[in-house]
């Protein structure tokens, strides 16, 4: 067969186009420097994206897992077909993407749109309830394969009585277990989950797996520490798996494990498997990653791969400081991971790339100052741009309603992405 690159584009729509400027690149596009850009902007270097998630599909094919890659980092039909294609995007067409593309979002939102640009597996990984049972019938009555998040008793009433009453609706259900993070989660140890999967399944709402998030890795003090949390959720959720083989009869071929730290920092001795059980990994951040993700051992910062540009716009000498025109509506108030600060070390806000010894130690809405050891003459002048490495990218990109992106200079944007409307 014809690679999808050489073959003539036919194919009009909105998934198409995107497709053919991921592969050849947008040639109408009018390229720029990045210091001609509005203030503040969000930027995405390609070409550490494209590593990052070339990086993490290879991860999971040697795991022997599947990647349901999470799109909330991004909100970009761009990134997520590269998050699920990486290299091979020169080879994949519309009909590949309708056939095989499997995402995780967390908004409805989100949902939408990526199912009006013919992703036909999504996952909506926040507990449902009753409230949002229409919105997430309607998806599921627009693609192939829509699925839910049960995660107490509460959640798998509504969905049986909504059911019940409607019976032209396909739900797909994860049920999400608490494997320590303490968020969401049913408690694996106690009956009333046993007793809600048979519910459902009584009901015949068709249960395809199980989730959970192992969010509390963020706290992990470097990579080691990260491996052990990867392998303590993963012995929940395996255990629990077991256990519900036992007790119902029900065995689940999806049991989905991880965050952008553990799947960056697999079980120690995985050397060609996750651990005995476990199907499928959900990471996200791990597309751009950010300067929490550095800090507690997840990639390093020349990993990161997207920036808020900001312009100075004044600076004082007594004392000594500059001013930008980005602050926390520019950068999220995330304040990074907190616990690996050195001792005596300011709270910084992003790190500004390429001028170690300034540090970004204020913000308000809309502005954010710059302290720290350096030369003030010599610093940077009145209307120059700095590129900020944010504390979280989640938070940051999500401040913006489209991306630049910019080639391997990185001082030249060559496209421009749209993110997803921001709507729950």
């Amino acid at each position: 067969m014809e690679p999808a690159s050489k073959r003539q584009k036919t194919d009009d729509s909105p998934l198409a186009e995107i497709l053919h400027r991921l592969t050849h690149g947008n040639q109408s596009y009018i390229k720029k420097s990045i210091s001609s850009l509005p203030t503040p902007s969000y930027l995405v270097e390609l070409h550490r994206l494209k590593q990052n998630v070339e990086t993490m599909r290879q991860r999971a094919k040697s795991l022997g897992v599947s990647l349901r890659p999470h799109v909330k980092t991004h909100k970009t039909i761009e990134a997520a077909l590269l998050q699920l294609y990486g290299d091979e995007i020169s080879t994949i067409d519309v009909d590949r993407v309708k056939a095989t593309a499997k995402i995780t979002v967390s908004t409805l939102g989100e949902a939408r749109f990526f199912a009006a640009h013919d992703f036909q597996d999504i996952l909506y990984a926040v507990p449902i309830v009753r409230a949002k049972l229409d919105a997430a019938a309607a998806l599921s009555r627009q693609i192939r394969k829509f699925c839910v998040l049960v995660d107490s008793e509460y959640g798998a009433n509504d969905l049986i009585e909504y059911s019940l009453a409607h019976k032209d609706v396909s739900f797909h259900v994860y049920v999400d277990i608490d494997s320590g993070y303490h968020r969401t989660g049913f408690d694996p140890t106690s009956d009333s989950v046993f007793t809600s999967i048979k519910a459902m399944k009584d009901a015949n709402i068709d249960i395809v797996g199980l989730y959970t998030h192992g969010g509390d890795s963020y706290h992990a003090n470097g990579s080691a520490e990260a491996a052990q949390y990867a392998e303590r959720e993963t012995k929940v959720i395996v255990d629990f798996a077991a256990e519900l083989k036992t007790r119902l009869q029900l065995q689940l071929d999806i049991v989905a494990v991880g965050s952008t730290p553990t799947c960056s920092n697999p079980p120690a001795g995985s050397a060609d498997s996750w651990g005995v059980g476990a199907t499928e990994i959900h990471p996200g951040n791990y597309v751009f990653y950010d300067v929490t993700q550095a800090s507690i051992g997840s990639c390093s910062l020349e990993n990161n791969a997207s920036f808020v540009l900001a312009r100075v716009i004044s600076k004082y000498a007594n004392p000594k400081r500059l001013m930008l025109d980005a602050g926390a509506l520019a950068l999220s108030k995330d304040q990074g991971a907190t616990h690996m600060r050195p001792a005596g070390a300011p709270q910084t806000w992003g790190q500004i790339h390429g001028h170690p010894d300034m540090h970004l130690t204020r913000i308000t809405q809309e502005l954010g100052v710059v302290e720290g050891n350096f030369d003030f003459e010599a610093s940077l002048r009145v209307d120059s741009v700095v590129k900020i490495m944010p504390n979280h990218s989640c938070l940051a990109a999500a401040c913006y309603p489209k991306f630049y992106i910019v080639d391997t200079d990185g001082l030249t944007v060559v496209d421009e992405w749209k993110t997803c409307p921001r709507e729950w």
